[in-house]
């Protein structure tokens, strides 16, 4: 997931780490950073982005260099993917769900046009109400 962070004694301006992040992995983020330990029982699925904030890794991108290499692990990516896809639940589902009021919107718009809102009268402001 995108993440920015904005660390101005521990992070310079214009760093990219180009790293994937989850949300599981603030909790153990900010406990390190609070210098809180997390106690073993939790077992936590995420880990700190500590060591990733203070060393990123890899700035160089050595696809070009290494064509070969690249062309391996992008077919042992698309591999696993191909195994994996099948056994995912829901994954031709749609994540939009239909909104019956944008269909009839669209519906009369198409049919008859949307008509010029005009305010409604109320009614004299100068009656006497009881």
């Amino acid at each position: 997931m995108p993440l920015f962070i904005r660390w101005p004694a521990e992070i310079q301006p214009d760093v990219d780490i180009d790293r994937l992040t989850r949300h599981v992995d603030l909790f153990p983020t900010l406990a390190e950073l609070a210098g809180a330990r997390i106690p073993d029982q939790l077992q936590l699925v995420g880990r700190s982005l500590l060591p990733l904030i203070h060393d990123p890794g890899e700035t160089n991108n050595l696809i070009d260099a290494y064509p070969e290499v690249a062309s391996d692990m992008l077919n042992a990516y698309d591999q696993w993917w191909h195994e994996v896809r099948e056994l995912m639940i829901n994954e031709d589902a749609t994540l939009d769900t239909p909104k019956p009021f944008m269909v009839q919107f669209e519906q009369q718009k198409m049919e008859q046009g949307i008509p010029d809102w005009r305010p409604p009268y109320i009614g004299s402001l100068d009656s006497d109400v009881e």
